[in-house]
């Protein structure tokens, strides 16, 4: 039972690309390393390549919890001493978000853009369900005529497209 919720935190943590701790190799060549597959929960090994100047995918290896971490550097202890893998803190980038995402804060504050900050705001957007949200706002709030057109051309745009007209 324990280890339903152990595997249940590993895929959690895998979805949103938290590792536990990340690894990687630091020589041209190819490392071989042994890993515990997150998915099966048993040992495997895995040949680490690529140039590690580059940072690529195939010469890192990501952990997802103290079990399968401390398996990593004890099975792989040699390696380390000899300086072929190393710890390794990713970069984290926060993913932009999508003028489509936007919060009902985000949709009222819009609505009372400028009119250009709010034209330039809609032609970002391509979600047809957003602009009916902008645009319900603006109707419900009592905006001029003016931004509610500019919302309005821009949601028969974006229906247009839709369909292929």
């Amino acid at each position: 039972m324990q280890q339903d919720i152990i595997d249940s935190v590993v895929f959690s943590k895998m979805q949103v690309n938290e590792p536990y701790a990340s690894y990687k190799k630091t020589t041209v060549g190819k490392v071989h390393v042994m890993v515990i597959n997150p998915w099966s929960n048993k040992p495997e090994g895995r040949i680490l390549k690529g140039d590690p100047r580059k940072l690529e995918d195939d010469m890192i290896v990501d952990t997802w919890s103290e079990q399968q971490d401390t398996y990593f550097t004890r099975m792989n202890r040699q390696l380390f001493n000899i300086g072929a893998i190393i710890k390794f803190n990713r970069p984290t980038t926060v993913p932009e978000r999508s003028p489509n995402e936007m919060t009902d804060a985000e949709v009222a504050e819009a609505v009372n853009f400028q009119y250009l900050k709010l034209t330039s705001l809609l032609n970002k957007i391509t979600a047809e369900a957003t602009v009916k949200r902008l645009l319900d706002t603006a109707e419900a709030e009592g905006k001029s005529a003016k931004m509610q057109k500019a919302i309005e051309a821009r949601l028969a745009e974006i229906q247009r497209a839709e369909f292929g007209e």
